[in-house]
């Protein structure tokens, strides 16, 4: 950018010719491909018109691993050409200009040009294979060897390959491109695995994190019939507890770009024998580059919620005398799946699986993806806004899907991840496997012996015996495991029972979304409790639930609320 004549030179070869002091500033740019080593640079500046500026820059347009390219108006690579793939950019070499559509600013359609186009790719070592599918003379050189040759222009598209060996690390990708026969198109499949991590930070504890996730009643498992406890919501919730070398480390994959999967592969390494959504790869596809979602998220996502294809919502539900499809669980809630999300996807008019599917796809993205929950993580947990507009409530959800996702990667060749983690202040460390869901009881619940029992140092009848509790015991029960198991006070002590010799006596939970918690039977409102919330009953002096009827026949239980006790109708309270 220079507000003067300006000549740029390398290695001798004049690449920016702009003498002409115009006494305005004006910005000249112009690609070229440098071997690997020293080149010379020189610069010429003339000033003729009073104010003078110059503002010079080399930039490496290979650091971010995607195309750029060079575009000449003529057939052999000649002279000054027009720069492309930096804005908009080129993630992948995929053109079909025929006769109506220019190659690069300042060509026009259906003429004669030539074009260089260069990436670097990384990869493992292996084997590849890299392709051409192009209409016009080609030529592809990897780390500067020619490896496609076709430079003869037929007028037809020409299907080439050609198969490599290549070592771990970075290796360099050239195409070079000329039409001289009318129509137009090119496009090249390279080997290139890219992962970017990066670290999302969020400025507040992972203590307060959790406390928030509590409040929205998380489950332990799909069904949504189990209550999640504190300790296995930490888990999930702790992205230290997922290395970046396993599949569920996906659930922080940016799911905000299409992976640009083959159809047919897809649909016989992935989708065979999937139910109701074998050879559907094509409606995935589609719906990816619609709504720019990823579409192996989108398999796994509903291979994931309708059992591989053979749900009741992928098979198809009758509502109104219409089969209707929901091939990623929309709307459907746990306690009424099947009848909320056959009546959604009836709404939406989803009549058949690729309606199901493109439709399902947008309403993701336009709820979840595109608004910020851009990775399952997110979806699941959501920490810019902790407990709120969550995808699902089953604490493993995030990672219940990432064995396909990665599985379908490892088919693929060419793709760019890019991983986005949270870190919470005060994160714990990582644990090695899940804890035993264990549910955290409130206050004040009381339990009695119905025989004699072994009051234990661990959940497991194999370790050591504290004491035995005799019948009739009053036993504090502090929660329970996921195995039967209670964990409970006793004379100042912490230990264990078998829940099959216990009587709990006052452990009731809440079936409703929001129960007002009331001063007296109709009195005053002093607060609520929410769906799955456990509450202790109070109870008189026969370990009986204090309890009251009103006028219309409804009973109402005394409940311990805070620091004092409150009201709640019996209508929305199951006894456990």
């Amino acid at each position: 950018t220079a507000n003067a004549g300006i000549r740029v030179y390398v290695d001798g070869n004049l690449y920016i010719d702009n003498w002409n002091d115009s006494g305005s500033t004006q910005r000249v740019e112009q690609a070229l491909f440098l071997s690997k080593g020293k080149h010379s640079i020189r610069v010429d500046v003339k000033e003729t018109a009073g104010e003078a500026s110059l503002d010079f820059s080399l930039d490496d347009l290979h650091r971010d691993n995607r195309w750029y390219g060079v575009v000449f108006p003529n057939d052999d690579l000649s002279g000054q050409g027009s720069l492309t793939g930096y804005d908009p950019q080129i993630p992948n070499l995929n053109f079909d200009w025929g006769n109506a559509k220019s190659p690069a600013s300042g060509i026009p359609a259906n003429t004669t040009f030539s074009a260089v186009y260069q990436r670097n790719i990384t990869v493992e070592n292996g084997s590849y294979n890299i392709s051409s599918y192009s209409n016009g003379g080609i030529r592809v050189y990897v780390d500067g060897k020619l490896v496609i040759d076709n430079w003869n222009d037929t007028g037809e598209i020409q299907p080439l390959d050609k198969d490599l060996s290549l070592s771990n690390g970075t290796h360099s990708i050239r195409v070079e491109f000329r039409e001289t026969k009318g129509e137009a198109s090119i496009a090249i499949s390279v080997p290139g695995i890219y992962k970017n991590y990066n670290t999302v930070n969020y400025n507040y504890t992972f203590d307060s994190f959790i406390d928030k996730q509590m409040k929205k009643t998380p489950k332990a498992n799909g069904s949504g019939t189990v209550l999640a406890g504190r300790n296995l919501v930490e888990y999930y919730a702790n992205p230290n507890n997922f290395d970046k070398n396993t599949s569920s480390y996906y659930q922080f994959l940016d799911l905000s770009m299409s992976a640009n999967i083959n159809q047919y592969e897809t649909n016989e390494k992935v989708l065979k024998g999937a139910g109701a959504l074998e050879g559907t790869a094509s409606a995935f596809i589609e719906a990816g580059k619609m709504y720019n979602v990823n579409e192996i998220y989108l398999i796994a996502h509903a291979l994931h919620e309708t059992g591989n294809g053979t749900s009741d919502l992928a098979q198809g539900i009758e509502v109104n005398g219409k089969v209707v499809y929901n091939m990623y669980g929309t709307k459907a809630y746990d306690s009424s799946a099947i009848e909320s999300g056959s009546q959604y996807a009836y709404e939406q008019g989803w009549f058949t699986p690729e309606a199901a599917i493109k439709g399902g796809a947008k309403f993701i993205a336009e709820n979840y993806i595109n608004t910020g929950q851009d990775t399952l993580y997110k979806m699941r947990w959501n920490p810019d806004n902790p407990g709120d507009h969550q995808y699902a409530t089953h604490v493993s959800w995030a990672i219940s899907q990432t064995n396909i996702i990665a599985n379908t990667y490892s088919l693929l060749n060419n793709y760019n991840l890019i991983f986005n983690e949270p870190t919470f202040l005060n994160q714990p460390s990582s644990v090695d496997e899940p804890p035993v869901n264990f549910i955290d009881y409130p206050n004040k619940i009381v339990g009695i012996t119905t025989d004699r029992l072994n009051f234990r140092t661990k959940p497991t009848t194999n370790s050591e015996s504290i004491k035995v509790l005799d019948t009739n015991t009053e036993l504090q029960i502090l929660g329970k495991n996921g195995f039967g198991w209670y964990k409970i006070a006793q004379n100042s002590k912490e230990g264990w029972v078998h829940g099959d010799y216990v009587d709990v006596k006052n452990l009731l939970k809440v079936n409703a979304t929001v129960l007002n918690v009331r001063n007296d039977v109709w009195g005053n409102n002093i607060g609520s409790v929410t769906n799955g919330q456990h509450i202790a009953a109070v109870l008189n002096d026969k370990n009986e639930i204090v309890k009251r009827k009103d006028d219309s026949g409804t009973y109402w239980y005394q409940i311990e609320y805070g620091n004092s006790t409150g009201w709640v109708s019996s209508t929305y309270i199951i006894i456990e």
